[in-house]
């Protein structure tokens, strides 16, 4: 069953063609198509004598009279198990808006022309939603008293009030709902802005006449690696940026003017500025795509002087935990298997863990000794198994246990947190390292703790790592960010060290392979 997200899964269908016909005009055709629908409640549940009524996705409402049911392109009520089937279809793009009692959403598709009759009887599943409300603000220029904002394929309208201020009540919840201001009379177009319209909330839509500078342009579709397939929407892509995409210079207030659209500033696509640094030339965009055909669309990275999407924009809205969880996390070690291979996952290269003792201290299993693997049941009320090493070694003497994150350096200056479980006695130091040549040997971020008997998860925000001292070689998170190649745990001052489940989260494996 296909699923058809609210205003977001924009079909590309050719339904059945089954005739052509001449029209009245001249030798043009007209292809007979059709499209079928299925309405569901948000438990899964079919809906039937549900109302709906369809208008082509470019119509706008008239502000002097109301639509009448044959105005409309299509309308009707489904059958008792839900089904909507619309025989005899035009092409073209189209918005079903449906009801029933208190619920109120729609939905946008689009027909194309086909010639061939397609091997499918699938409906697609509508879910049907509360409506919303919208309230905002267009900028009326100084001879302008009012202006009307539409939605687009909806026979909603709205007058502004002398300041530009408006609200609408009773909006159908959906995905990209496209808001157009005219102003009165002349009807001279002002702004528009796409916008989701949640359920049975409250939305903030302004529109304003802005200026705007194209900073880059791109395809999505660059941005995904095999390992996300197969693709699923809603799903969210990390851009990483450089100063060979774009002239960091030009970008203001740390891109939080920035914009991702197709056509000018008419239709913005959900995104997020997670990380922006001009002076060295590094920006991370997680933009949201709503609808598979998003990604081979060519999109504008827009700067702009007012930014039209101040309403803060939760791209990963809907998006399954599981697919959050696959493009925000790392899992560096689990320590469930006799292998010294470490549980970073392809297509970052393949690294092992390692363990070594400074001058005068020791580890246990000895550093030469491979095939002494350091797992162990983890015990003291953890499940599963954990590496646990015994050492000796007073401060400054450490013994130490570490991995290789990747071939060369790379740059975790996106990380959110660093988690690890740790027990034991004496201290630990945790580094995220740059020991890629022997120029910057032991350049490091250190964050430093002292053990328990229990087992502890221990959590690190850049912020928590020391200050820059030189001490040990800790030069600070924001020196090493943008070097990093190892994850290494220091241990001192005890006799027993266990680690356990080491994850990075707010970074995914294209950051590291």
């Amino acid at each position: 069953m296909k699923h058809l997200y609210a205003l977001c899964l924009f079909l590309s269908v050719a339904f059945w063609g089954c005739s052509n016909q001449d029209t009245a005009g001249g030798n043009s055709t007209e292809t007979e198509n059709a499209i079928a629908f299925l309405v569901k409640d948000v438990k899964g549940i079919s809906l039937g004598q549900v109302a709906y009524k369809v208008l082509p996705s470019e119509f706008r409402a008239d502000t002097l009279q109301r639509l009448s049911a044959k105005d409309y392109l299509y309308s009707g009520e489904s059958d008792s198990m839900g089904n909507i089937f619309l025989e005899n279809h035009q092409a073209g793009d189209f918005i079903i808006e449906i009801q029933k009692d208190s619920l109120l959403s729609a939905f946008a598709y689009d027909i194309q022309n086909s010639e061939e009759r397609l091997e499918s009887d699938i409906a697609n599943e509508i879910i049907l939603q509360k409506p919303g409300r919208v309230t905002g603000h267009v900028t009326l220029p100084k001879d302008v008293s009012h202006a009307w904002v539409f939605i687009e394929g909806t026979d909603r309208v709205v007058k502004t009030d002398s300041t530009g201020r408006f609200f609408m009540e009773n909006v159908p919840s959906g995905e990209n709902l496209e808001f157009q201001a005219l102003t009165s009379g002349t009807m001279q177009h002002l702004g528009s802005l796409a916008s989701r319209v949640r359920p049975g909330d409250t939305t903030i839509v302004n529109v304003t006449t802005i200026d705007s500078q194209t900073v880059m342009e791109l395809k999505l579709k660059d941005y995904i690696s095999f390992w996300m397939r197969p693709l699923q929407s809603p799903m969210v892509l990390t851009l990483r940026l450089d100063s060979s995409d774009l002239d960091f210079a030009q970008v203001k207030n740390n891109g939080r003017n920035l914009i991702l659209t197709e056509d000018e500033i008419s239709s913005v696509t959900p995104m997020q500025v997670t990380y922006w640094d001009s002076t060295n030339g590094r920006g991370i965009l997680q933009v949201r795509v709503s609808t598979l055909a998003d990604t081979s669309k060519i999109l504008k990275l827009i700067e702009v002087e007012n930014n039209p999407s101040q309403v803060s924009t939760d791209v990963w809205e809907d998006v399954s935990d599981s697919l959050y969880y696959a493009l925000n996390t790392l899992t560096l070690g689990t320590f469930e298997y006799d292998t010294r291979q470490n549980a970073l996952p392809s297509p970052i290269p393949v690294n092992f863990w390692y363990q070594a003792a400074s001058i005068g201290g020791t580890i246990s299993p000895a550093t030469d000794d491979i095939l002494a693997y350091p797992i162990e049941q983890a015990d003291s009320g953890r499940p599963g198994r954990a590496a646990h090493f015994s050492y000796t070694g007073n401060d400054p003497e450490y013994a130490v246990i570490g991995t290789t994150l990747s071939n060369g350096t790379r740059s975790l200056a996106q990380l959110d947190s660093l988690e690890i479980w740790i027990r034991g006695d004496g201290d630990y130091s945790i580094a995220l390292e740059d020991l890629s040549d022997s120029a910057s040997v032991g350049i490091k971020a250190l964050y430093k703790g002292t053990c328990t008997s229990n087992w502890s998860r221990i959590a690190i925000r850049p912020q928590d790592f020391l200050p820059a001292d030189s001490t040990f070689g800790n030069y600070g998170w924001d020196f090493v960010k943008y070097r990093i190649s190892t994850f290494s745990v220091f241990a001192r001052n005890g006799h027993d060290i266990w680690i356990d489940d080491i994850r990075l989260y707010g970074v995914n494996r294209d950051d590291l392979k």
